[in-house]
């Protein structure tokens, strides 16, 4: 009998195999380049990078779980300070969700330009393995606030925020979208997290070597994603001329009302 259980919510030795898939499958799509492992931890993705043909920095503000690998150009820097400008690709795991809503904003945008490989939790509803807020809304973007207070002496929290943001699934992807990436989203490892892979869709088919199912299902991911669009502004629409409608209705019944009173049941 198939098993139905949801994935779970936080990484085990269930779900580390399936990750190394994921990061191995996508990175193999792309000729090997110059790679930037942003928040690299244990470096062993930058290491299968190096394995795969990639020259490779890695880049942390924590060096304490740095392998001593000379292959890799290890980099002890925040990542709000790198400069990606120089990189063919960027990958970026397990980091987006341990920054505040304006740090991921400048990350992204210092990523955008090139193909992107994003591994990050989301803030779904029911989540219930960390510590987070319900749904807020951040500037216009919807997403659940992740605290890290009291847990700066772990490696793996954040640096120098104690709270962080964690997108909803719709607000990731028009973060993503709004800078010029196609985004391929792989089936969910833990119940709140997976990985995205980010094309810009400008890039030359030379590019991307991902077979045709995928492209596909990229570009009918996109069209999903425009309809969902005009339908809430279908439905947007909708709700002012409602409103427009009550408001008209209210101050014209409003005379006939005071009307009625004044007259009383004698008029």
């Amino acid at each position: 009998m198939p098993d139905l259980r949801l994935p779970p919510a936080v990484v085990d030795e269930t779900s580390t195999p399936v990750r190394l898939r994921y990061f191995d499958t996508m990175l193999s799509w792309f000729e090997p380049g110059r790679l930037v492992d942003l928040g690299a931890g244990h470096g062993q993705f930058s290491l299968r990078a190096v394995d795969a043909g990639w020259t490779v920095t890695a880049v942390d503000a924590r060096t304490v779980r740095f392998p001593d690998d000379p292959r890799v150009t290890w980099v002890h820097q925040d990542v709000r300070e790198t400069d990606l400008t120089s990189y063919d690709m960027v990958v970026n795991l397990g980091l987006l969700y341990h920054l505040t809503l304006e740090d991921q904003i400048s990350l992204l945008d210092r990523s955008a330009g090139r193909p992107m490989i994003l591994d990050t939790h989301v803030g779904v509803a029911g989540e219930k393995g960390y510590r987070l807020t319900g749904v807020v809304d951040v500037d216009g973007h919807e997403g659940r606030l992740y605290s890290e207070e009291g847990i700066q002496h772990d490696p793996r929290s954040s640096w120098g925020n104690l709270a962080s943001f964690w997108p909803t699934p719709a607000t990731l992807q028009r973060m993503l979208a709004e800078r010029g990436w196609d985004v391929y989203t792989a089936p969910y490892y833990l119940s709140s997290r997976t990985f995205f892979l980010c094309v810009p869709r400008d890039a030359g088919e030379d590019a991307f070597l991902a077979p045709d199912w995928l492209r596909r299902g990229a570009v009918g991911e996109r069209r999903r994603q425009l309809r969902g669009e005009r339908a809430a502004r279908r439905a947007a629409v909708q709700r002012v001329k409602a409103l427009e409608a009550s408001t008209s209705w209210r101050l014209t019944a409003l005379p006939r009302r005071l009307a009625r009173l004044t007259r009383g049941p004698w008029g």
